[in-house]
């Protein structure tokens, strides 16, 4: 059972050299943007009322796909730190940013299942799940270096704008109120 646990995570992670890591990492990458463009068609009110069978389809089954890739994740969670206890690294991989990631790609689905209609907030849910893209693109973890390294700059640069968004508000409100109310 470890072995087998060992084996899931390095594949999920990666570390698997050779074709079953390749045909993996691109069937998960094929079907993160066949969701997206499934979710996308289905806003075309055309498109998914002669295609919603088919549309309903394609998102259970990523759905189902999503779900047991988080599944087996955070199953295999304990193998990224194998000196700490199996429920902290669990716990750890469920609060990360790509544990919630990998939860918010299927999640949506199992709300509309239980009778929830598809709304922006859920279609913007469901569309998280290009950020599951990140782990497949050596650019995308440049970038997310960067970022985490120039966080605090970022941090002051919003604040900055914030603050500027605010004051020119206020001041177009003063200037204008009066022409338009």
């Amino acid at each position: 059972l470890v072995i087998g646990r060992k084996r899931i995570f390095d594949l999920l992670h990666l570390r698997t050299p050779g074709p079953l890591r390749r045909a993996c990492s691109t069937f998960l990458v094929v079907l993160i943007f066949i969701s997206s463009i499934t979710l996308v068609l289905t806003t075309e009110p055309v498109i998914s009322t002669h295609f919603a069978p088919l549309l309903a389809a394609v998102e259970a089954g990523a759905s189902m796909v999503f779900m047991l890739e988080y599944l087996l994740r955070l199953w295999s969670a304990p193998e990224r730190l194998p000196t700490r206890p199996a429920w902290q690294s669990r716990i750890r991989y469920m609060g990360s940013f790509m544990g919630l990631v990998d939860l918010l790609s299927f999640l949506p689905f199992l709300f509309m299942l239980t009778g929830q209609a598809q709304t922006p907030a859920l279609m913007l849910l469901q569309l998280m799940r290009l950020l599951k893209l990140t782990r497949y693109s050596p650019a995308f973890n440049l970038l997310a270096e960067v970022l985490q390294e120039e966080a605090e700059s970022l941090l002051v640069s919003v604040m900055l704008m914030f603050v500027i968004f605010i004051f020119a508000s206020v001041g177009i409100y003063s200037f204008e109120h009066q022409v338009q109310p």
